[in-house]
């Protein structure tokens, strides 16, 4: 049974989220894109990985020739997530943007939090971590049903 969103018979996807869903996901991406905008925090890195990994002069040339375009592309899909969390109605362009944006920001908690490939996804005993153990899992489990309606609306 679906909990976040739902794809029903006539083609529409519904968002099943509660308001308060609505708010902490809101805030977290007012966070995302403070983080978006400041650029250089350590954290941000993982959002704009070297192009040109030990090419120092490429990779610069190829973030003056792109950068802004991948900045805008990057606020845009905040805009627009945070802007549908709360229609009850979403369009493909909409989930694709929670897909987008948010894996972004599951990336930043995971980063944050250090998680790596190999965790079993249980938090360290931190009590200061567990609010954002707790949307770092929310996240998951919400993008693994974007992810599913999605791929059942991609052609046969």
């Amino acid at each position: 049974m679906a909990r976040f969103v739902a794809a029903k018979r006539d083609g529409t996807i519904r968002n099943k989220l509660d308001p308060q869903e609505v708010e902490v996901l809101r805030s977290a991406l007012e966070g995302l894109r403070a983080l978006v905008l400041a650029g250089d925090e350590p954290v941000a890195y993982r959002l704009r990985p070297p192009a040109y990994a030990g090419d120092i002069e490429r990779d610069q040339e190829y973030r003056d020739t792109v950068g802004d375009d991948l900045l805008r592309s990057r606020l845009d899909g905040i805009d627009r997530m945070a802007a549908s969390l709360g229609e009850r109605v979403l369009d493909e362009d909409d989930l694709t943007a929670w897909m987008v944006t948010g894996n972004a920001l599951r990336l930043v908690l995971g980063t944050r939090l250090g998680v790596s490939e190999g965790d079993d996804g249980r938090p360290p005993d931190d009590p200061d971590d567990a609010p954002v153990w707790a949307l770092y899992h929310y996240l998951s489990a919400l993008l693994w049903e974007v992810v599913e309606v999605l791929s059942r609306r991609l052609p046969r």
